[in-house]
């Protein structure tokens, strides 16, 4: 009797364990069906979102196209009783510049600029804004310079371009047939939403010079070493030769701080050039395409 009892209570156990565990299992199918609908439901939230982000930025781009056209409109409000009172037909544009800062401080990417087309030479001369392509390079075009001199050659009058803020001229005579406008009229702070574009090309400009600078001194105190342990005309390497122990560690150390910061100077030109690639790349005002090139300085 008592094993039969052992066996019942044995077998109600077991029933008891199995519907234990049907129920955990039950349990836990029914919470993977609810994590895949929590995915589903977090994957549908991750493409409204991006879709709204999309949507978002198209509604960006359109207001600052709105915008632009509102200050060409009240610019051209402005101006255009004076236009036809000359008879002249109107031809002005209105657009700012690129953020590359190259006719900075005169014109900058925050000022709407009026252009003008230039039906005859005689209204360009030194002085004169022009934009022209192409330019004087085969993969450059679009360049908005200075007009620093003139030369007239049968017939064709041709114009050597500067930026203000450049250190070399641009290096070719532009005729006159590839100049597609002119500055008439600047309107200055126009264009605030491009002020942080503009700081991050001036800023990393900025800290190139100041490497270059460093650079530079480093330099002179290198040749200054060289020249007081082997004196004024000695070749690099034969000066290396001669040095004794201590002087020789005194001008490589030099020469590793020397090294190292031309090293700091490669990389924040790279910056300072990547930054000047947005800055071309920049399709409306605010406008700043991705980029990582905070991450080269």
């Amino acid at each position: 009797m008592k094993g039969k009892l052992a066996v019942a209570s044995l077998v109600l156990g077991v029933v008891a364990l199995v519907g234990v565990v049907l129920l955990i299992r039950a349990e836990n199918v029914r919470l993977v069906q609810q994590n895949a609908d929590l995915f589903a439901e977090a994957v549908a939230v991750a493409v409204a979102r991006n879709e709204a982000v999309v949507r978002g930025n198209d509604l960006v781009a359109q207001h600052y196209a709105l915008r632009t056209r509102y200050d060409q409109l009240v610019v051209q409000r402005d101006g255009l009783a004076a236009v036809l009172e000359t008879g002249a037909k109107p031809t002005l544009r209105y657009r700012p510049l690129a953020c590359t800062g190259s006719m900075e401080p005169a014109l900058t990417c925050l000022d709407l600029v009026a252009w003008d087309v230039p039906d005859k030479p005689e209204r360009l001369g030194v002085g004169t804004v022009i934009s022209y392509g192409p330019g004087c390079w085969e993969d450059a075009d679009g360049f908005s310079h200075r007009v620093i001199d003139v030369k007239v050659e049968d017939g064709v009058q041709y114009y050597w371009t500067k930026g203000d803020a450049s250190l070399e001229d641009d290096g070719c005579w532009v005729p006159h047939e590839h100049v597609e406008a002119y500055v008439v009229a600047v309107y200055m702070d126009v264009y605030r939403e491009n002020a942080w574009l503009r700081d991050k090309v001036n800023g990393s400009e900025a800290a190139m010079d100041v490497l270059l600078d460093s650079w530079w001194d480093l330099d002179a105190v290198y040749g200054e070493a060289l020249e007081r342990y082997c004196g004024v005309g000695v070749a690099e390497g034969d000066c290396y030769g001669r040095l004794r122990d201590r002087e020789y560690n005194i001008v490589v150390n030099i020469w590793n701080r020397l090294d190292a910061a031309a090293d700091r100077y490669e990389k924040a030109e790279e910056s300072h050039l990547c930054w000047l690639d947005v800055a071309r790349a920049s399709k409306y005002p605010g406008h700043v395409p991705e980029n990582d090139c905070d991450d080269m300085a």
